[in-house]
């Protein structure tokens, strides 16, 4: 343990710069305050981005106690990201190699890595063997993931509303149906011109969001809600779980959508070029982060298009229960995902260990009837307990232990920063995310609290 070791007392916000104020974190009598001095980059899912540099901005003026407060570069600056996959691959996940080169410096391991596929307990072995630590895997925030649509340019129809049954979207992504049949399941009128085929737009590379909307389209396909995908029933979506960037291959013309890339499809990296994808190609659909969606990809309420035209992008409303839909959120405000646990979720959480924490088939989103937005995920936050154990020879892990005791105090003040923000009342949480459940962001401060400093 370091000069910088901290001894939380169980409060609620930040340690602000000016002082003790309220209801804010205390330290024990003779312990220093924590000093921050060392910047720290960290990298990974493109769904948390938004999020991770909203709360850097905040962070600046209110860490580490009175001292030196450091900088969290999310991704190293602007919005992009590399993705869940090469986050976990830059900590030995697979392949039990640190690989300070998929870094977003490219020098030294990132302080943290984002992934919205928590690592199952194969691959938490691999990052061990990797670094000589246990790996720690932190739900840091909640997202709903919005399904988006970009109508064919010479498609006119009457529709009142948008609202896609599980039937119907599970229709839409095993390639069942095209614009046509899709408007008729909806219930339009007047349609003329709309006999294209749907376009797929996925992601190509490992994504913990394609992994999200892929399990709960196999739980619509298995017509049950499951813990674990051993157990589902699901055959078309299974093989490709364990594959985050594989997707089916479908029939008809749309067979090789999802295979390899054409003229007027391609495949996209990273939350950016999905959207952008879909924006751009008519007749398309895609899915992606909420909070993305809403603020810069220039989509709306299917509701707020008063005269549909070519141009016209927008979000669907999902099934919640017979005759019920649910937007992923009311624009400007968080999104809508649960704030509580159901049976299922509070026994699997009771069965994750704060020492060994294994995420692996915990879900936020399920086809059981409910009132809320069916599709979110938790975001991670994946780091090491013991950081001086990654210290190696050339640029593979942190370069001396200065800079990792360092990393380590600032990792681990500003995970519990953030989470203490958000624990009570969904504060500092971007528009379009939402805050985790409170029983999973108190499971998170019991695992941040076992990274030595």
């Amino acid at each position: 343990m370091g000069i910088y070791d901290w001894v939380w007392r169980g409060a609620r916000t930040a340690l602000c710069a000016g002082g003790l104020a309220a209801g804010v974190v205390a330290m024990t009598p003779g312990v220093a305050a924590a000093a921050c001095k060392q910047d720290v980059t960290a990298s990974g899912s493109t769904l948390q981005t938004s999020q991770e540099q909203h709360w850097n901005t905040t962070w600046k003026g209110e860490g580490c106690g009175t001292l030196i407060t450091a900088e969290i570069l999310y991704n190293n600056g602007p919005l992009g990201g590399t993705g869940s996959g090469q986050g976990l691959e830059e900590f030995g996940m697979p392949g039990k190699e640190l690989l300070a080169g998929l870094s977003s410096i490219e020098t030294e391991l990132d302080g943290f890595v984002g992934t919205d596929d928590p690592p199952n307990s194969e691959l938490l072995t691999e990052g061990k063997e990797a670094s000589e630590s246990q790996v720690l895997t932190v739900p840091v925030v909640a997202a709903p993931i919005a399904l988006i649509f970009h109508l064919p340019v010479a498609c006119t129809f009457v529709l009142a509303k948008w609202n896609l049954t599980k039937a119907i979207v599970n229709e839409i992504w095993l390639g069942d149906i095209n614009w046509e049949e899709l408007l008729l399941k909806l219930g339009a009128a007047n349609i003329v011109g709309c006999t294209e085929s749907i376009k797929h737009e996925v992601r190509s590379d490992s994504s913990g969001t394609s992994f999200a909307f892929k399990w709960w389209l196999c739980q619509i396909e298995s017509a049950a809600e499951v813990e674990k995908v051993s157990q589902t029933t699901c055959t078309t979506w299974l093989p490709f779980l364990s594959d985050a960037s594989s997707w089916p291959a479908l029939t008809g013309e749309l067979k090789e959508h999802f295979k390899s890339p054409s003229p007027t499809l391609k495949l996209n990296k990273g939350t950016g070029e999905e959207i952008n994808a879909v924006g751009e190609e008519q007749a398309a659909t895609g899915y992606a982060n909420f909070a993305n969606v809403e603020t810069e990809g220039g989509f709306s309420k299917y509701s707020q298009a008063t005269t549909l035209q070519t141009t016209t992008l927008f979000w669907a409303p999902l099934e919640t229960k017979a005759n019920e839909f649910t937007e992923p959120g009311p624009g400007s405000k968080p999104g809508n995902c649960p704030t509580t646990l159901n049976a299922t979720q509070e026994a699997q959480l009771a069965n994750i260990n704060a020492a060994t924490p294994n995420w692996e088939g915990f879900h936020l989103s399920f086809i059981k009837e409910g009132e809320l937005y069916p599709l979110c995920t938790l975001t991670y936050a994946v780091t090491w307990e013991n950081f001086l154990t990654t210290i190696l020879t050339g640029p593979k892990g942190y370069l001396s232990a200065v800079l990792a005791e360092e990393t380590a105090n600032t990792v681990k003040e500003f995970l519990l920063w953030a989470t203490k923000e958000v624990i009570d009342g969904g504060l500092n949480i971007v528009n379009g995310y939402h805050t985790a459940p409170q029983a999973v962001l108190e499971k998170a401060e019991e695992i941040l609290l076992r990274i030595k400093t």
